[in-house]
Formats: C-alpha cells, sequence, structure tokens
C-alpha cells in the first residue's frame, strides 16, 4: 500500500484506518487477523520512537467483527484435549526427550507458566482415573 502515495513511517491514523478497510473488506481478513496487523504496525511505530493513533483503526475493525459475525463466520478453535488423547501422547514418548515432551503437554494443558514446570519434580505428579494431580510448592499467585 506504501506505493499508493503514502510512506511507511510515521504513518497518519487515515493511513492505518485504509489499509485496515482493505485488510477487512479488500483481503476478507479474520478479524483477529486485522487486529493483529494493526497491532504490529503500532509497534513497529513505537520501536521507531514514533507514536500512531489507532482509534480510527479500531472503530473500522469494530465494523468488521460485527459484519463477520452477522454472516456466520466465527474464528477457527481448536477443540481441547481429551483425558484420553493425552494419556495417549504421554504413553508414546520415550527417554529425556519424552520425559521433556511430557512436561510440555502437561503444562499446555494445566496452563502453568514456564516457572511452575521447570519447578516441577517427577514425584510431584500422581495418575488417578480422573486424571493427573500435580503438586506446586510454589506459585506466582501464592
Amino acid at each position: 500500500m506504501q506505493g499508493a502515495g503514502t510512506h511507511a513511517a510515521p504513518g497518519y491514523p487515515q493511513t492505518l484506518a485504509s489499509y485496515t478497510t482493505y485488510l477487512a473488506q479488500g483481503r476478507r481478513l479474520a478479524p483477529a487477523s486485522v487486529k493483529q496487523a494493526v497491532q504490529a504496525i503500532k509497534s513497529v511505530h513505537g520501536v521507531a520512537g514514533h507514536s500512531l493513533s489507532s482509534t480510527w483503526a479500531a472503530k473500522v475493525t469494530r465494523a468488521h467483527t460485527r459484519q463477520w459475525a452477522q454472516e456466520g463466520n466465527r474464528e477457527k478453535q481448536v477443540s481441547a484435549f481429551s483425558l484420553e488423547e493425552l494419556r495417549a501422547l504421554l504413553e508414546v514418548t520415550q527417554g529425556r526427550a519424552g520425559l521433556r515432551d511430557s512436561a510440555l503437554l502437561l503444562g499446555i494443558t494445566g496452563m502453568f507458566r514456564r516457572s511452575e514446570l521447570t519447578s516441577l519434580l517427577i514425584q510431584d505428579l500422581c495418575i488417578t482415573e480422573k486424571g493427573f494431580e500435580m503438586y506446586l510448592a510454589v506459585s506466582k499467585t501464592d
């Protein structure tokens, strides 16, 4: 879009809104993708020491989000792991890499912080019929 009589940075709020409209209507991107593009542009401006208001772009994005939903579109979501799927994944992991992969899977499904995962010991884990029980000695929210 820079070739259309605009310049890269510092940008103008009107240019950002125009580009947001192009992404939403011209490219038919999902609202989350449009928001991500706007945030990336704002981030680049911030790093370069420029400020860029996104008020107009936010209005365009809100309108696009409403229209997107009215057309019956939905954001794609990944289904959650079932306990059986998680157990099957944990059973095939082997060795040190398998132990690491198991910890990562537990961290993802349990939504643990990195510090919580790194403090886990083997004796802190217990597999029960209902799932996993973990003992965390210290947590950020304590």
